[in-house]
């Protein structure tokens, strides 16, 4: 039932808003799957991929998903703000497919190579962890500061 709920929301909630906003289409989506909404998707997805051992075959096309997520957010926001002088959200945004792709690659990818990092970057994590939701709240006003945006 759980891999159901994490299916039904990624399609209602995550890829077929995105597919509606890039192409353009005036589609109606009549479902959405509240229980998976929003940031609860994370919550569900890390559940669900921390509890399962993924064959290598499913991997490999997770992380190509992510590969491809990642460059739809950099070249895909890149190229839409450069045409319209401002910055597009089109495939900005923590619950947009490009960053749910490339979340999921990132998350495991620690999830299977934790034995093989090196203790002194896990020193590292360690000492700024408590610190990272500070680091989360202030990121934009630092970057709002920094390029001298008001």
């Amino acid at each position: 039932m759980f891999k159901y709920i994490l299916i039904a929301s990624f399609t209602f909630n995550i890829f077929t808003p995105f597919i509606k906003t890039v192409s353009r289409a005036s589609i109606q989506i009549p479902i959405y799957i509240a229980v998976g909404s929003g940031y609860l998707f994370y919550l569900l997805a890390g559940y669900y991929f921390k509890n399962i051992e993924l064959k290598k075959s499913t991997r490999i096309v997770i992380y190509i998903g992510s590969f491809v997520g990642l460059i739809l957010h950099i070249f895909g926001t890149y190229s839409l703000s450069m045409e319209m002088g401002k910055i597009v959200q089109t495939y900005k945004g923590y619950n947009n497919l490009p960053c749910v792709l490339y979340s999921l690659g990132i998350f495991l990818f620690f999830k299977q190579n934790a034995e093989s990092i090196p203790d002194k970057i896990k020193l590292h994590v360690n000492r700024i962890k408590d610190y990272t939701f500070s680091i989360y709240l202030l990121h934009w006003f630092i970057i709002i500061v920094s390029i001298g945006l008001k």
